[in-house]
């Protein structure tokens, strides 16, 4: 018997070990602070704060409805992942009213939640939303997309002990494959693993691609880490059969964006661009091919139908190259101020868009501190940390 009670206390004091040094890593990285904690910080915070955790759920859509209900957003964004590169600042002087609730929507459909919270008084009714318009929110099928958008609210992991055990082993198993991370800041940079690094999602929603950042500054070249090419080629992700656009979510899209016209809330349509590198590539699919001309035929409905939008392009419309890509489908920041400005100056647009200074846009666009992916307002990241982990998603 004593040798059981021995044998007991000596395992349950590894257990409590290993929970002990787990929790106490999760604690000093603020992996473990609440989402509403963490909005309430961002919200308050002069200073940038980033959010993106690493071996918990970000719960995004818990976390940006949240913020959304707190930012009362006169501008907001909404979309997948292709819309976080709109930041608050291009909208100068209204930037205290912009708000970016990406990536939110898996289905064009998921609209009418958002006009329902509206309607329902959940969240402030804008004045101006962006909708980013990806080809995945028309297509046919669109199963490889996660549920996760943020008008179907996730629940907090880690007020859950069983999310705390599988961090646990993703901890010892990230330890053991890259030992200790000696890049923590003694200058709070945010909350989560990542987000204390520099990564993560900003106080006006938008998201800092850090390492993508960190490496061209390092080598300035595109790179695709994703490998979006690999990826139609399998038929993987959101590249799956059939390719074809859905025409029933095409009526809806436009009846709902017609309720929101009635509804006195001005909208904005964002094609999304694509890499000349990734765009070459699928030209040649003859099938996803066809599929994308009738998403970009969408363009000539909206436009008979009198709804602003930001048309497709490539960087090589613009002149450019592939360095204002962050990858084959998701456009940088300075790509984004592009499209929007050139937007500006060839269009009057009406309602509270026709305040947004576009020569401040300008500004920043031709400044000698811009480079392809960045307006470089987040250098304070670069000279405080040596290694930055990546995060993408979409």
């Amino acid at each position: 018997m004593k040798k059981f009670v021995s044998k007991a206390i000596i395992f349950l004091t590894v257990i409590a070990s290993y929970a002990l040094f787990c929790e106490y890593f999760f604690f000093k990285d603020k992996e473990l602070l609440s989402i509403e904690k963490i909005t309430e910080e961002q919200c308050k915070s002069q200073t940038e704060k980033y959010y993106f955790r690493k071996f918990f759920d970000n719960s995004p859509s818990l976390y940006k409805l949240m913020m959304t209900v707190k930012k009362n957003a006169e501008i907001l964004v909404v979309g997948q992942s292709t819309v976080l590169q709109f930041r608050d600042f291009m909208f100068h002087p209204l930037e205290k009213s912009f708000y970016n609730m990406g990536p939110s929507l898996t289905s064009i459909n998921e609209l009418q939640n958002l006009i329902q919270l509206i309607k329902n008084k959940k969240i402030k009714k804008p004045k101006v939303l962006i909708i980013g318009l990806d080809l995945s929110l028309v297509k046919k099928t669109n199963n490889s997309l996660p549920v996760n958008t943020a008008t179907i609210p996730q629940e907090d992991e880690v007020f859950h002990i069983k999310y705390h055990a599988a961090a646990a082993q993703s901890l010892i198993k990230f330890i053991y494959q890259n030992g200790f991370d000696k890049t923590y800041s003694k200058k709070n940079c945010g909350f989560g693993y990542l987000g204390s690094r520099g990564t993560g999602y900003r106080n006006d929603g938008s998201l800092h691609y850090a390492q993508d950042i960190a490496d061209y500054l390092k080598t300035p070249v595109f790179r695709d880490g994703i490998n979006y090419k690999g990826l139609l080629k399998n038929k993987d992700y959101i590249f799956t059969y059939p390719f074809e656009v859905d025409p029933v979510l095409v009526n809806n899209l436009v009846l709902t964006l017609k309720q929101l016209r009635q509804a006195d809330i001005q909208t904005l349509i964002f094609f999304p661009p694509v890499s000349n590198d990734f765009f070459a590539y699928f030209s040649k699919d003859k099938s996803f091919y066809r599929c994308f001309k009738q998403y970009l035929s969408i363009q000539d409905t909206l436009k008979k139908n009198n709804f602003d939008f930001i048309p497709f392009s490539t960087p090589e419309k613009l002149g450019l190259p592939d360095n204002y890509m962050l990858d084959g489908i998701h456009p940088s920041e300075v790509l984004v101020g592009m499209l929007l400005h050139k937007y500006l100056i060839q269009h009057t647009p009406e309602g509270l868009l026709n305040k947004v200074d576009s020569m401040n846009l300008k500004q920043l666009i031709i400044s000698k501190n811009t480079i392809p992916l960045s307006f470089m307002r987040d250098t304070a990241v670069f000279s405080n940390f040596l290694k930055i982990t990546t995060v993408k998603h979409n």
